[in-house]
């Protein structure tokens, strides 16, 4: 299970492509991840985000998983 966990978050940050905000950033990144066991063969993602965009009409509204063109779900953020 510890190996499940630990490859989760490696493949959720690997996917992310870490980098600090900065004045050049144009887009959202994500600066941290937290994995938390919920259950068998389940877990909870904490995401941190950084984001140049500056009004809620540029907000992220879901968060798209995948991985070298596999796609494997959507998760939609609520306000």
């Amino acid at each position: 299970m510890r190996a499940a966990k630990v490859m989760l978050a490696g493949l959720a940050l690997s996917v992310a492509g870490l980098a600090p905000a900065d004045e050049s950033q144009r887009f959202p990144d994500v600066v941290g991840v937290e994995v938390t066991e919920a259950g068998e063969n389940r877990f909870d993602f904490d995401v941190t985000l950084s984001s140049p965009y500056d009004s809620p009409s540029r907000y992220a509204d879901a968060f798209r998983h995948q991985e070298s063109g596999r796609h494997f779900g959507k998760t939609c953020l609520e306000y």
